[in-house]
């Protein structure tokens, strides 16, 4: 998950683990450095591997 609030992000995280999320992964952005946008792809392909898509909304 991507998010401007690190603390909002960690909180999310730990309630979809409570629920039964295998893996939960948080990177912290704020999505208007738009020139962030591949060290946001760098940071998400180091901990997961290969991506297929991504969902934003």
């Amino acid at each position: 998950m991507v998010g401007h609030h690190p603390d909002k992000l960690a909180a999310v995280a730990d309630d979809l683990q409570a629920r039964g999320a295998g893996r939960v992964e948080t990177f912290s952005l704020d999505l208007t450095e738009i020139d962030r946008d591949q060290e946001l792809l760098a940071k998400a392909t180091e901990a997961l591997g290969r991506l297929d898509a991504a969902l934003i909304a």
